[in-house]
């Protein structure tokens, strides 16, 4: 099972917006997130997020929604309680998770860890032309901009910061296409299966 927790902090980000809840009222988010379900399936090679049982999919990529789940996730409580549902769902074993804080805090014990990194730049054009085929009105400059205040946020939150987990590989992706990192990975899987 494929999990992505950024979008489960968007799909919560967005059931705030629906409830009226405000995205600063961390109690109101903690029960919300804790009553509410968050899923996720496949559909041929596509992940569908459910929201409360309702598909979420392409509305919670708006960056409104966005900024929304780079607030929440700020608050301690608000963290905590995602952490719980993210533990819930990988604790059978047999995921691919990713997210900021999946090896340092979420799965600290996780068999294999990838630390995927970009340039800023690098990364605000892989996201500015996933936004453009959505027919999301942005620039790239503004895409950026988000991305390097979002970056900066995540690293400096008092719980759970962004941070390299100390058994991770890292791997720089600014200069390589998804079939190269995928390779680097199942080569690593492979190599330490063996050993």
């Amino acid at each position: 099972m494929y999990i992505d927790t950024g979008a489960m902090y968007r799909a919560a980000a967005w059931m705030d917006g629906q409830e009226g809840i405000d995205w600063s009222d961390e109690e109101g988010l903690i029960d919300l997130i804790e009553r509410k379900p968050i899923s996720f399936s496949m559909d041929s090679d596509r992940l569908r997020v459910f929201a409360d049982g309702q598909e979420v999919t392409a509305v919670i990529r708006d960056p409104e929604i966005g900024s929304g789940a780079s607030r929440i996730s700020a608050l301690p409580g608000v963290k905590r309680a995602m952490i719980q549902k993210q533990q819930m769902m990988g604790e059978a074993g047999g995921v691919i998770m990713d997210g900021r804080d999946i090896g340092t805090h979420v799965f600290p014990q996780a068999v294999y860890k990838f630390y995927l990194d970009a340039s800023v730049e690098t990364r605000g054009l892989r996201r500015f032309r996933e936004l453009q085929e959505k027919k999301m009105d942005v620039t790239l400059e503004e895409v950026i901009s988000s991305m390097k205040e979002r970056d900066y946020n995540d690293s400096h939150r008092s719980f759970a910061p962004l941070a390299v987990a100390p058994d991770a590989m890292i791997i720089d992706t600014t200069d390589m296409n998804i079939e190269e990192v995928l390779d680097i990975m199942i080569n690593r899987i492979e190599e330490s299966s063996q050993g």
